[in-house]
């Protein structure tokens, strides 16, 4: 193969690649318009209806501590000492006061949904 021949196969290459990009936008927008996954052959379009997230450990501990009656924050505070260690650097494992408290965390949004083609192996 000459450079030229090697340079006219790139700019195809490139070019393909820019269809099949926007073949592949379309396919995604449709999906996501339809709210469903879609599998032909080995192709498949999954779509996502977005995730709910959540406060993480600490604030929703700290959240129900702020809230509490005095008794309770005794207990409270009683959990989370049970769950922290003092060395050099004072830590706390916030999942495990969390759990042990049985506090929920409050939804604090929800990502946008989504659809991703791809090819399955």
């Amino acid at each position: 193969m000459t450079d030229i021949e090697l340079a006219e196969k790139m700019l195809m290459w490139y070019k393909a690649q820019e269809v099949a990009n926007e073949i592949k936008e379309e396919i995604e927008k449709a999906v996501l318009s339809k709210g469903n996954t879609f599998t032909v052959a080995n192709i498949r379009c999954s779509y996502s209806s977005g995730r709910t997230n959540y406060e993480d450990a600490k604030t929703c501990v700290l959240r129900h501590l702020n809230d509490a009656e005095p008794e309770e924050k005794d207990e409270i505070q009683n959990v989370i000492e049970q769950y922290t260690e003092h060395k050099t650097v004072e830590t706390t494992d916030w999942k495990k006061v969390k759990e042990e408290t049985g506090f929920g965390s409050l939804k604090t949004g929800k990502s946008m949904p989504s659809a991703k083609l791809k090819i399955l192996e």
